[in-house]
């Protein structure tokens, strides 16, 4: 129970965190490349050799809490104070928690070979999934009896929660297989830093409301680990396969599986089998939150464990998108990009479905965004960027309306009311090119590097649809 609210917590706290997930869809830059290999960075006789970000951190995340409990987590986190007055006790309302953080530390990109367009990149960043299932009883509990109208409660508090925080570090590369199709993969190794999972399947509360006592039961597993830096002992895998083709009419489809893979967590691992009953004192006392803590916190501990290691999967998704570019004015200064993207998780139940569009003006460019998912969810996002041949930067928020309400009321002492859900992105990022100009070998004023022809996914894909992927060159705007 402790760590569902504390994945609460988490998602609020770290509102300040929160960053963009699809707005650097068709960017065109660095960290658009690494996200969806398939997509160039560099361009022929535009931009120069290596990119790299200086380790200047590119934060990408999204995250919600819905239901009831908004108002009484918020207001806990702002006024140090609980507000139930929305919660249903004794029905069992859910909420949804749901946190993802990408922050790349380190992107670094070479232009390799006009054989293709090829692009080889080493990147590392931080990664942190979180998403919960809880009942408004859960979050109760944690302000003792003052909420609870009956002296008997059975199911209402069943609930799961998973976090897990690891390092990756991969190795991608693109190549223009022909000159309509590019194909991107990004490898992956990860190295676990930590992890929680706990799922309550059985639960019972008996209020003694003359001892001031309550006697709460539960029934479940608990999965942890050990915090470590290094994360040696929990080594993982995944991949990441993309793909873009062009076709005649200027229409554009992307495809991307995405982070599909594991990690086996065999540093400090503990599976605890949780049946048992605990007594917490002072039921309706001031300090209940700290009661509540201590008692379920040793329900966990005290449970029998084992050290044998565990798998647990990544936040794998699987997404689509078809775009086109529209220039509005003669002269290629002003351009549209509008594009429609579906999400959907591998592992889980989230579909999202995104419209938005670039507008350019020479090296300016404001994004707009909406999306929806089938937690009929709504957000609106804007992007401002700065994008010239060799250098990026950009800013945003994927969440307009949610990140200002949310603001302002952490920042205030007025009373946080419920809305379809809460929520905050604010994402940035910045890379730099450098080294000698790419240049074509008609326009080179030093020997080219390489010749045209495929490549070496170019002769893999030949291999398998018997096709002929030459002149890779012809076609430079997409």
């Amino acid at each position: 129970m402790k760590k569902l609210i504390l994945l609460g917590c988490l998602l609020i706290s770290s509102a300040e965190l929160l960053a963009q997930q699809f707005l650097q869809y068709n960017t065109e830059t660095v960290y658009d490349s690494f996200e969806n290999p398939s997509q160039r960075s560099f361009i022929r006789d535009t931009t120069r050799k290596f990119a790299f970000n200086f380790f200047f951190p590119s934060i990408t995340t999204n995250g919600y809490l819905t239901g009831n409990v908004q108002q009484t987590l918020v207001n806990r986190l702002s006024n140090a104070q609980y507000d139930n007055s929305n919660l249903q006790i004794g029905e069992g309302k859910r909420n949804y928690l749901n946190l993802n953080i990408n922050a790349y530390l380190f992107m670094f990109k070479v232009y390799l070979d006009q054989k293709g367009d090829q692009e080889l990149g080493l990147s590392m960043k931080l990664v942190g999934e979180g998403r919960a299932n809880v009942t408004d009883e859960t979050i109760a509990l944690f302000n003792g009896g003052r909420d609870f109208g009956m002296n008997d409660y059975s199911g209402v508090f069943n609930s799961s929660g998973a976090a897990q925080v690891y390092q990756q570090y991969g190795l991608s590369f693109r190549e223009k297989v022909t000159p309509r199709l590019a194909l991107g993969i990004k490898a992956n190794f990860l190295l676990g830093v930590e992890q929680h999972k706990l799922n309550v399947t059985r639960s019972d509360l008996a209020i003694d409301r003359a001892a001031n006592t309550a006697t709460f039961s539960a029934k479940g597993s608990y999965y942890k680990t050990g915090r470590t830096i290094m994360g040696l002992k929990n080594p993982g895998l995944s991949v990441t396969l993309g793909g873009t083709y062009l076709y005649e009419n200027g229409m554009i489809l992307q495809g991307n599986i995405k982070d599909l893979g594991f990690i086996y967590w065999g540093d400090e691992p503990s599976r605890v089998s949780i049946d048992g009953t605990v007594v917490i004192n002072n039921f309706t006392s001031g300090q209940s939150e700290k009661n509540v803590d201590d008692k379920l916190s040793g329900l966990i501990n005290r449970s029998p464990s084992n050290s044998k290691g565990f798998f647990t999967g990544t936040n794998g998704l699987a997404e689509a998108s078809l775009s086109k570019r529209f220039w509005l004015d003669d002269r290629h200064r002003f351009r549209a990009f509008p594009t429609l993207l579906l999400q959907k998780q591998l592992f889980y139940d989230g579909i999202t479905g995104v419209l938005m569009s670039h507008f350019q003006y020479n090296k300016f460019n404001l994004s707009v965004s909406s999306s929806y998912d089938n937690r009929n969810l709504f957000a609106a996002g804007m992007q401002f960027m700065y994008k010239a041949p060799n250098f990026e930067v950009f800013a945003g928020t994927e969440r307009i309306i949610q990140t200002r309400r949310l603001a302002s009321s952490l920042m205030s002492d007025k009373i946080y009311n419920n809305t379809a859900y809460t929520g905050a992105d604010i994402f940035l990022g910045m890379s730099f090119k450098f080294g000698y100009p790419i240049e074509s070998p008609a326009n080179s004023s030093f020997v080219p590097m390489g010749s045209e022809g495929p490549g070496f996914l170019g002769r893999i894909y030949n291999k398998i649809f018997k096709g002929s992927a030459k002149k890779v060159g012809e076609m430079e705007r997409y």
